[in-house]
């Protein structure tokens, strides 16, 4: 559990870029006048961001195959959602 957290978070090389985009993201929609929630609004763009990559790339690239994808996946989501609430909260 411990070796799939560590590559969730400190193997994932562009955690930091789901993060930012994440916080922007709900910031201009939080700012914007429309009835959509931040938050989900981040969760559905990156979920549907990480479907995008997987019919694009598949799980070439990523250390442990299938296993190290979702590690990467889910740190991604995870990281684009809590900073969007941590943003709007």
């Amino acid at each position: 559990m411990i070796d799939f957290i560590k590559e969730m978070t400190v193997g994932n090389r562009w955690l930091w870029f789901h993060i930012l985009a994440g916080g922007f993201v709900a910031k201009v929609i939080y700012l914007i006048p429309v009835d959509w929630n931040p938050v989900v609004f981040v969760a559905c763009l990156a979920v549907a961001w990480e479907i995008f990559k997987l019919y694009k790339d598949g799980y070439k690239g990523y250390s442990g195959g299938a296993k190290g994808w979702f590690a990467d996946t889910l740190g991604d989501i995870l990281g684009a959602v809590l900073m969007a609430w941590v943003v709007v909260a």
